[in-house]
């Protein structure tokens, strides 16, 4: 009988022991599929990201201020929800080396990642050219206009002799005049 005893017991013993690897193989490939599937779909976020929305969506203007870092302009995106996903457009903002400079830009919620990152991205030189343009821009707003004979008429420019005449016939009283 301690033969039986001891047999049975060796034999659920063994049992246990495979049950326990089996428990534990289980596990362990259950940990790596959702591993592989996140990184998986990560990756696929970072590399092909979906836009926010469908098209046509809205647009959505993006104000840039100095000393921003590229994780606060994620966070400010996220939150007008222009993108999905805060941690692909860092990643992507930093694999594709951005550049981006103070300002307003205009992007649009059915913009993927990358399309929002080539919206941002200046050079210094496209930066100093935007500013140009703006201030060119803002003194035409304000009434100012640059270059040519401020505060004159083009139709009725001075002549030297005092008269008020276009310029056209400025030149033509010159040659009567030269003429007499």
């Amino acid at each position: 009988m301690r033969e039986e005893g001891t047999s049975l017991k060796s034999v659920s013993s063994v049992l246990i022991g495979v049950a326990g690897h089996v428990i534990a193989i289980t596990l362990l490939v259950l940990f790596a599929f959702t591993v592989i599937n996140f990184g998986y779909r990560f990756g696929y976020t970072v590399f092909c990201a979906d836009a926010a929305e469908e098209a046509p969506g809205r647009d959505v203007e993006i104000v840039v201020e100095k000393g921003e870092t590229i994780d606060e302009l994620a966070e400010k995106l996220y939150a007008d929800k222009v993108i999905p996903n805060t941690y692909a457009f860092r990643i992507q903002a930093r694999l594709y080396d951005i550049g981006f400079y103070p300002g307003t830009y205009k992007v649009n919620t059915s913009m993927s990642t990358k399309e929002i990152l080539k919206a941002i991205d200046l050079t210094e030189e496209e930066y100093e050219d935007r500013l140009k343009l703006e201030a060119a821009s803002a003194e035409t707003e304000d009434g100012i206009i640059t270059g040519g004979d401020e505060g004159q008429d083009a139709g009725t420019a001075s002549a030297e002799d005092g008269s008020e005449n276009p310029p056209e016939e400025n030149g033509q009283n010159q040659e009567q005049e030269a003429a007499q």
